[in-house]
């Protein structure tokens, strides 16, 4: 499978920049320093063209940036394929971060853009979708099938001593755990590549209106959000698309806008966090659409000489959470725990019958419900070891589980049992990442084993190189299938290039 030229010419002037170690930017300012030699001294040393500098510093001193530009592929190793049909993913994204203004009055931007390299491929046989229509979402996000621009951070911040404001799309990183957090109820997780998406691609922004209040002792954070952002998982046809290897049916997702603009289902939010003796905590309240859907087999579509069809509608409901965060540092470890509970989260009812004696639409009931996250950071002092060691070295362990606790309400299907077991170091003056994630879900015996190894040009140019591997059990009587053995087939390499500016 060949590469647009475009696109490879892209590559081709990375990787001579990297060897090279001048960068775009580098060679930017260069000819800025060029053009700067040549003019007249004392056209320099004019009064006029040295206020027009101040101007100009005094308008840059207001306004910061960064962000970087990155090509993904992911290249699935699944034997019974043709070669040609085995790249799943050649993405190309651009991240920019901007924030113009003062520390008590600024707009801070967050933007992303993202484009599949598919155009050679006929409909039928993309892989890889970030939607099937084109449409503008709620929080800005503008979708389409190969392209997608997104605005997860996009707010005024207004502050003043002892608080602060801001209005617009946010991220509210509540709880202290390092992969799921119990106690993040604002933002919905984006799905779409189930679990391998970046860090700051994993959840979606939300239109809200907060505020924090900072005292000598603590804080407390106001949230409010009039909108429902619905969580987002990958289109039909997809490669990372929900799949039944079933002769009987097939499953047939039916996604959602989110829950309808009312004042019933505006969202509220309250967090109190402090310190005492080392111990750092936080309490949260919460009131709004729930951040996960249910996911309700409504009805059977009999299709001629095909499986039938199961319409699976994704709905929304209005709960009540109350959580806690806490973490301590203990000589190298870092300790981490959270703890979410609702007394009337919803969830569809058991059904264990054969599939031919299944009643639709499935029962829905409330149940009360918990989830927590337990774990550590442990800061291996490697350098005993090994004199010329200077990476950090860090162990991570993370427990999550969560539960209905009410009899016959099925247990819930997306993060259940997880455990997680990572090691992340650097090698050769920070030139060398590397990363060993170990994932378990501990209910059917999937694992996703994924090791990971670059090399950082230290000039803002770095490649990565990752390798996923996927597998789970199947287990009987269940309508939709756990994640794992889901995407048991989804072994992949993953190859990344990034220019950080």
């Amino acid at each position: 499978m060949r590469l647009p030229a475009y696109s490879t010419a892209i590559l081709i002037l990375i990787f001579l920049c990297a060897v090279t170690g001048v960068t775009p930017l580098q060679v930017s300012l260069a000819a800025q320093e060029s053009a700067v030699s040549q003019t007249d001294p004392e056209e320099e040393a004019s009064e006029e063209l040295s206020e027009e500098t101040e101007e100009e510093s005094d308008e840059s001193s207001l306004l910061q940036y960064n962000g970087f530009i990155e090509f993904q592929s992911f290249l699935n190793t699944y034997r019974d394929q043709d070669f040609s049909d085995a790249a799943k993913k050649n993405e190309l994204r651009s991240r920019f971060e901007s924030r113009y203004g003062e520390d008590n009055l600024h707009l801070f931007v967050a933007a992303d853009l993202f484009y599949q390299f598919q155009s050679w491929k006929d409909d039928e046989e993309k892989d890889y979708r970030y939607a099937h229509d084109s449409r503008v979402k709620r929080n800005l996000r503008i979708t389409s099938e190969d392209a997608e621009f997104a605005f997860n951070e996009l707010y005024l911040n207004f502050g003043r001593e002892g608080y602060r404001l801001r209005l617009g799309n946010q991220i509210f990183s509540w709880g202290t755990a390092d992969g799921i957090n119990a106690t993040s109820y604002f933002n919905p997780y984006d799905l779409r590549e189930f679990i391998f998406r970046e860090d700051d691609e994993f959840r979606f922004g939300v239109p809200a209106l907060s505020g924090m209040v900072f005292r000598n002792n603590y804080t407390v954070e106001l949230v409010f959000v009039p909108v429902n952002i619905p969580m987002r998982l990958a289109p039909e046809n997809n490669y990372w698309s929900i799949r039944q290897d079933e002769i009987l049916y097939n499953l047939h997702f039916e996604e959602t806008d989110g829950m309808d603009i009312k004042v019933r289902n505006f969202a509220y939010g309250a967090r109190i966090s402090s310190s005492l003796k080392g111990n750092d905590f936080s309490f949260s309240l919460y009131h709004g659409p729930d951040r996960e859907p249910v996911l309700i087999p409504m009805a059977v579509e009999v299709r001629p000489n095909l499986p039938v069809n199961v319409n699976i509608e994704h709905r929304y409901y209005v709960v009540d959470y109350i959580g806690m965060d806490f973490s301590r540092t203990i000589d190298d470890f870092v300790v981490q725990a959270e703890v979410a509970y609702s007394p009337n989260k919803a969830n569809i009812m058991e059904q264990d019958v054969p599939f031919m004696e299944v009643r639709f639409p499935y029962e829905v009931e409330r149940s009360s419900y918990i989830s927590y996250a337990v774990g550590f950071n442990y800061f291996i002092p490697l350098h005993h070891l090994l004199e010329d060691h200077e990476g950090e070295s860090v162990f991570t362990f993370e427990w999550f589980q969560s539960r209905f606790l009410e009899a016959g309400v099925s247990q819930p299907y997306l993060f259940k049992n997880w455990l997680t077991f990572k090691y992340k170091d650097t090698f050769y003056h920070g030139h060398i990442p590397v990363a060993l994630t170990t994932l378990i879900e501990t209910d059917h015996g999937g694992i996703i084993f994924r090791p990971e190894i670059g090399w950082d040009f230290l000039n803002g140019m770095s490649v990565e190189l990752s390798y996923a591997g996927i597998s789970g059990k199947k287990e009987a009587g269940e309508l939709v299938q756990n994640s794992y053995y889901n995407y048991r087939n989804n072994d992949m390499v993953m190859l990344t290039l990034r220019y950080e500016y």
